[in-house]
């Protein structure tokens, strides 16, 4: 239920008439006699409603030290919605417009607090959830954020640039996506904003060099060897990673992309460090590998597991039990697709995942689960999972011919009764409704998850590939042409 506030702020941007972007014709929305600790709510509330108008007004003017886009459209007492997959093109481009100004501008009601700018927080989603239904996807984003840098650093340049521009600094984090598209548009931002006397041209450390010797070489005595070089490499990536979330982070840090070869050496003393995501699928573990995995430090540090193309329940449900248990308090996505759980290992799939009170995804893509089974694990997930958002569920075993055998192969995958899964699927939302979570979002992607960076490049990827098959064509076309002619040259001569 939305606050009387956040009531209040959306009456406030129904009684402004101005939708463009950035300034238009007519005047400004009037913000002057408005509370600073209402600019959230408005924020919030134009994203909503879909008023770019106002919030380029509001950024342009920010009173606050920072604009985090997870705090400001996510989930709140204010307004429970949460906006963060709202990625509409007209309100970001409008915000990043806004944040152009607020630099260029003069203040006009309040001081120049702004500091960061935390752009991480947008998810983009397969359906767009503005009005407009147009989205602008993290390529996008990227490529009008340098633009804009690239506008900014040209407007300092000239000989009337604000005195105010030279002393505003706002540090902005963004999830890039470069591509070959967008490429000139960042170089050329990375060339109009030096970082110190001469540019910064590393792009690759090459450390595969070293050879371990017994004797050391070195007066001290005392080497690095593989697993020391290892563990310091990962253990400094963690330090610049922490780094860069400080709001004092150096900006010209956000541009450097520096490539480190290594030939790494990780057991169990150092896995700790950089065990966070565990893809183990179709690795073909055993009994002995489970029991070195859930007797390991690094176990307790998992956020993301995927044992798929095991079956852990049937083969080592001790190990698999105390492997979750081990990393229940940090373990946010668990993915066990093809891993042979049926309706009578559902009880015990759920035992096991019961300590993971984090859990906020659950992917069970391709196991003979039927629609009773099903049903059974979501009252488990609605009764003791309260973080939960995302499941991946298969398709019911009683939807596909009896004849049809698991794992599926592509051939049978799409041939299941889709009346008979409309009306399982039917069910188990009810039951989500019925205990007050309809906000989880229940899937069946058999074709692939979407992705959407490929959704949003799919037309370069595609130009790409031409142009790489048709420089594959045109080499092969000038192979035979010149072997052909030497050929007649040859003929010719004799």
């Amino acid at each position: 239920m939305k606050s009387l506030r956040f009531l209040a702020a959306e009456g406030l941007i129904q009684t402004q008439t101005q939708t463009g972007p950035g300034p238009g014709p007519g005047p400004d929305p009037d913000l002057c006699g408005v509370s600073f600790n209402l600019y959230p709510l408005l924020f919030k509330a134009c994203f909503l409603h879909e008023r770019p108008g106002l919030l380029h007004t509001l950024v342009r003017g920010w009173p606050l030290p920072e604009i985090s886009v997870q705090k400001l459209l996510g989930a709140n007492a204010d307004c429970p919605e949460d906006l963060t997959s709202c990625t509409c093109r007209l309100c970001v481009e409008a915000l990043l417009t806004g944040l152009k100004d607020y630099v260029l501008s003069p203040s006009s009601t309040y001081s120049r607090t702004l500091g960061v700018v935390d752009l991480t927080g947008f998810r983009d989603a397969e359906q767009p959830l503005c009005p407009c239904g147009c989205s602008l996807g993290r390529w996008g984003r990227t490529q009008l954020l340098t633009q804009m840098c690239c506008d900014i650093a040209e407007a300092l340049q000239a000989p009337d640039a604000p005195l105010q521009a030279f002393r505003t600094s706002v540090h902005v984090l963004l999830n890039g996506f470069v591509t070959g598209r967008s490429y000139e548009v960042v170089a050329q931002d990375y060339v109009l904003t030096p970082s110190s006397t001469y540019s910064r041209t590393l792009g690759v450390v090459d450390l595969t060099g070293f050879r371990d010797a017994e004797q050391p070489l070195c007066p001290c005595g005392s080497s690095l060897g593989r697993w020391g070089r290892t563990q310091l490499l990962t253990q400094m990536c963690c330090d610049i990673a922490e780094a860069l979330q400080a709001p004092d982070a150096p900006l010209q840090a956000f541009r450097t992309s520096v490539h480190v070869l290594l030939n790494g050496f990780v057991t169990g003393r150092s896995y700790e460090v950089v065990a966070q995501l565990l893809d183990l699928g179709n690795c073909g573990l055993g009994r002995v590998d489970m029991a070195y995995l859930c007797n390991s430090l690094h176990s307790e540090s998992l956020v993301r597991l995927d044992l798929s193309g095991h079956h852990p329940l049937a083969s080592f449900p001790s190990c698999f039990h105390k492997l979750l248990t081990r990393c229940s308090s940090t373990l946010t996505a668990l993915t066990l697709e093809e891993c042979g759980l049926a309706e009578e290992q559902v009880d015990a799939l759920s035992v096991a995942m019961a300590p993971c009170q984090r859990l906020e995804e659950l992917r069970l893509l391709g196991n003979p689960l039927t629609s009773a089974g099903l049903q059974r694990l979501f009252s488990a997930l609605t009764a003791r999972f309260p973080r939960m958002r995302y499941v991946e569920i298969p398709v019911p075993r009683e939807c596909y011919p009896e004849a049809v055998s698991y794992p599926l192969d592509d051939g049978d995958l799409l041939l299941y009764d889709r009346e008979k899964f409309r009306e399982s699927r039917a069910r188990l939302m009810a039951a989500l409704e019925g205990a007050g979570r309809g906000g989880v979002e229940v899937c069946t992607p058999l074709t692939g998850s979407y992705d959407p960076d490929i959704s949003e490049t799919s037309n370069e990827l595609g130009a790409s590939m031409l142009k790489s098959f048709n420089s594959v064509v045109g080499n092969f076309i000038s192979t035979i042409a010149d072997v052909d002619a030497r050929r007649s040259q040859g003929r010719a001569e004799d």
